[in-house]
């Protein structure tokens, strides 16, 4: 559904996702947002919401480089999953380690703060390598999966009822301001099973579509000047990809909500990357085991 509202200016809505039940003026209620941003003047903003009600998806952060000989094989498998289950698959491309450091032949470099952070916090040493929803599925005490057996995890994962049973309901509006570029998302969280120890609420920014070399050792020669990137982890906030706590010993019923702006997550949108071609992801973690317990995807605008 997309609509236009006029708040001064012409606002543009997109439902990214899913489709919703039409309402007279759904953002309404976020004019007091915008006009608490004190002198940057929300002009001309995009605003997108996403709403997959009861159901969990499965992130695969992909460690992976441009001189990485092998990585261009787990970036297919990546795409192939994502094919097979549409609604249930949210991949991530992290750049990071010795495979990823730009030269002359490969000056491209897509390495993040966020992505060392996760490199080291989960001793990825070897490349390429996997996190599916960070968690221990098959209690061998390592959450690092190795490419060839994401394929079979997966499987098993989503045919596991109670593993794929959603423990939150979360709903995820976004303003983008393309004057400023400031991306600002205001979540709201209901908890449907109880969760012991703090959640954490983490974001992606992701880009598409980016043309630079890489190296792929199925090709002759191994060097594609113009190969596309996709799904690439631009930035991770707040905190480079430490989160924000917003439930400790979580119980049914409980609920996270934006009162503020302060309590919205919000970050800058380099002018180096192509706004639409950016999408968003929306996490929660289980501090007390890592794990990815729910997450959400949507394009950052309409486009």
């Amino acid at each position: 559904m997309m609509k236009k509202l006029y708040i001064s200016v012409i606002l543009v809505l997109t439902v990214a996702l899913n489709s919703c039940d039409k309402v007279d003026d759904p953002y309404e209620h976020l004019e007091a947002f915008i006009s608490e941003t004190g002198d940057i003047r929300f002009n001309d903003t995009v605003y997108s919401d996403t709403s997959i009600e009861n159901s969990r998806r499965i992130l695969l952060e992909d460690f992976t480089g441009i001189q990485c000989p092998n990585c261009p094989q787990a970036t297919d498998i990546a795409d192939s999953l994502k094919g097979d289950y549409p609604n249930e698959i949210i991949a991530v491309a992290i750049h990071t380690g010795f495979f990823s450091e730009p030269d002359d032949e490969f000056p491209l470099d897509l390495r993040t703060e966020t992505g060392d952070y996760l490199r080291n916090n989960f001793k990825v040493g070897s490349f390429p390598n996997g996190l599916i929803n960070r968690a221990d599925y098959f209690n061998d005490d390592d959450p690092l999966s190795d490419y060839r057996q994401w394929e079979n995890t997966i499987d098993q994962m989503i045919q596991d009822q109670s593993f794929m049973e959603p423990r939150f309901d979360m709903k995820v509006q976004s303003i983008y301001n393309t004057e400023s570029r400031i991306l600002r998302l205001i979540p709201t969280i209901e908890v449907l099973q109880p969760v012991s120890g703090e959640v954490r609420l983490h974001a992606f920014l992701l880009e598409n579509g980016i043309i630079g070399p890489q190296i792929d050792n199925r090709k002759t020669p191994s060097k594609i000047p113009n190969y596309e990137h996709n799904h690439i982890l631009r930035h991770g906030f707040p905190g480079n990809g430490t989160g924000r706590t917003i439930f400790t010993d979580a119980q049914v019923g409980d609920q996270f909500t934006v009162e503020t702006p302060q309590d919205e997550l919000r970050t800058n949108v380099s002018e180096e990357w192509t706004a639409n071609n950016m999408e968003v992801v929306v996490y929660l973690t289980e501090v007390n085991t890592n794990e990815i317990i729910h997450s959400e995807l949507f394009k950052m605008t309409n486009e």
